[in-house]
């Protein structure tokens, strides 16, 4: 699904440049108050110097910066936090599946569960139960 792979990439490039908004914006915090720059103009900056460097321009919310900036997780780190996968777990279940995929094995939902489940049973120990019908 190249739709869905390019979305995940440019969600990954949007934090990456929110961060470094956040890098840039802290170091404008240790300027004396009348020479510093604010979040809009921060956010502008690193979005029009991504821009220079590789021709895409994502704009970057300055209010989004500002939460990073106070501590708060992107909401896709939230919910990897929640799961029972670590993220390189995740990682790992991935290939298996484009491999499979790559030797025209379907993977289904059943194939899928049964995966996941080696993967938590494997960490977590044969006590886990397994991931349920609603996972």
């Amino acid at each position: 699904k190249p739709e869905a792979k390019k979305a995940q990439i440019l969600s990954q490039t949007r934090e990456q440049l929110l961060l470094r908004a956040v890098d840039m914006y802290n170091l404008e915090l240790s300027k004396p108050e009348n020479s510093r720059k604010g979040a809009r103009t921060v956010c502008k900056e690193v979005s029009e110097q991504h821009e220079r460097e590789t021709g895409q321009f994502i704009t970057l919310n300055h209010n989004t910066m500002l939460q990073r900036a106070a501590g708060r997780k992107s909401k896709a780190q939230s919910n990897s936090e929640k799961g029972w996968l670590k993220p390189e777990e995740v990682e790992t279940i991935i290939r298996y599946g484009e491999e499979l995929s790559d030797r025209a094995i379907p993977l289904t939902l059943k194939t899928l569960e049964e995966i996941v489940n080696f993967v938590l049973r494997a960490r977590l120990g044969s006590d886990f139960p397994g991931v349920g019908q609603n996972w």
